[in-house]
């Protein structure tokens, strides 16, 4: 019951897509930055609130550590405050190990900066040639195709921010077909991060949802609401699996879990929503505000 909620809620946060290519678009009138201050800049975004989010788990871990990830091997706490993705064992925040590849285009990125106007053919270049190093080498974390989806968001940058603007009507397939093949994909499709299916059945989609989201006609709609809920995006996907949880044992208490699924799945995400964005607003905001003043003195 909880695998599908959370299915359900991982596609719904899916960010490898729209992080990269908004990551490009933030730097677009000052670019390329200096890879330090790059570095810098993405440490503060992401590393305090992760962080912060990652006590709860622990603290689970360390109390009653039969029921973290139960499905996978046995957490590594200094692979979960890390996310470096070579120690043995699964992170604490199951969600984790998306970072250690964040990071890891981070670290190609910045070095991709040096050469200025081609870093984004550079990554591109350094990527793919890894992959196949990967490959070869057997190294199973830089050998997984999952990078591509990074290519995928730098493409839709030069795409939507640089050259092409995509009129209404072809925006609207995109998103609808994009929208329709996820939808339509039967529930055994692998979602694992080291399966080519991934990218092709979800990657490629969502690259086309992205694509049609951001076209003009549709991104120039101003809206507080998604733009809060834009904002917290990060902070949602870091606790989620906590806030599902919870729903999920509460439900399971009073033995309601299959009677009253579909209930059970809306204000799982709902409360996913909630709690993310109050994290967002009374944590991670003031983390970041603390972070740049203690690095920038």
């Amino acid at each position: 019951m909880v695998a599908h909620i959370y299915i359900l809620a991982t596609l719904a946060l899916i960010y490898f897509l729209p992080f990269q290519a908004l990551l490009c678009a933030t730097y677009r009138k000052k670019f390329p930055p200096p890879p330090a201050s790059f570095l810098k800049n993405r440490f503060i975004r992401i590393y305090p609130i992760y962080i912060a989010t990652l006590i709860p788990f622990l603290i689970i871990f360390l109390l009653m550590p039969q029921i973290v990830n139960t499905h996978a091997p046995t957490p590594s706490i200094l692979k979960s405050i890390t996310l470096i993705p070579f120690f043995n064992g699964s992170y604490l925040n199951l969600v984790a190990w998306t970072l250690s590849y964040e990071a890891y285009f981070y670290l190609i990125f910045s070095i991709s900066l040096l050469l200025r106007k081609n870093a984004i053919l550079a990554t591109s270049i350094i990527l793919l040639a890894l992959i196949a190093i990967g490959n070869i080498f057997d190294i199973e974390f830089i050998a997984s195709p999952i990078s591509i989806e990074f290519i995928f968001g730098m493409l839709i940058y030069k795409l939507i921010f640089k050259k092409t603007e995509l009129n209404k009507y072809i925006a609207f397939i995109l998103i609808l077909a994009g929208a329709s093949f996820i939808c339509l994909l039967p529930s055994g499709v692998a979602f694992s991060s080291g399966d080519v299916s991934r990218v092709l059945y979800y990657g490629i989609p969502s690259a086309m949802i992205l694509a049609g989201f951001l076209s003009p006609f549709i991104s120039t709609c101003e809206s507080k609401t998604l733009t809060l809920l834009g904002d917290a995006s990060y902070s949602i996907y870091l606790t989620h699996i906590l806030t599902i949880n919870a729903i999920y044992v509460a439900f399971k208490h009073f033995g309601m879990q299959e009677k009253m699924y579909l209930l059970m799945i809306i204000i799982a995400v709902l409360m996913s929503v909630i709690v993310g964005v109050v994290a967002h607003l009374k944590i991670e905001k003031p983390l970041i505000k603390k972070a740049r003043c203690i690095l920038s003195a």
